[in-house]
């Protein structure tokens, strides 16, 4: 496991991904690995999805005064509804069938953290990736 002080590395790379207009879909710390330089890499985009490119702001989702009608703040032009993932990482909107963007990979980067930083590893009842 990559030690805390790679934190602000990884929130860099992966806003990084955001800014490109990619949604990961499979952030796991088997895809973040350590470059020869020294520097964070991300990997594995063999799951992911490209939208066009964005602004240098991090996206987040909207607040509940931005929600659409349907009170699902995903669904849009930067959405989508495939089941792919690592089930440990998954956020639950994947697992619920709801149109989902980047958010996701949030709850990704959440969940590696929290693994980093508790020494605890989520496990789950599936294994292995789900596409």
């Amino acid at each position: 496991m990559i030690g805390p002080g790679s934190t602000p590395q990884r929130l860099s790379r992966v806003s990084e991904v955001f800014t490109n207009g990619v949604i990961h879909q499979d952030l796991r710390p088997e895809n973040v690995l350590i470059g020869s330089d020294g520097h964070i890499v991300l990997t594995g985009f063999d799951l992911s999805k490209e939208f066009p490119r964005r602004s240098n702001d991090i996206p987040s989702t909207p607040g509940p005064e931005e929600d659409p009608p349907d009170g699902n703040p995903s669904v849009g032009a930067e959405a989508t509804s495939t089941f792919c993932g690592t089930t440990e990482y998954i956020a639950p909107e994947v697992f619920q069938g709801h149109p989902y963007s980047f958010e996701v990979d949030w709850w990704s980067f959440g969940t590696m953290l929290y693994e980093m930083l508790s020494d605890v590893v989520r496990t789950a009842s599936l294994e292995g990736v789900i596409c």
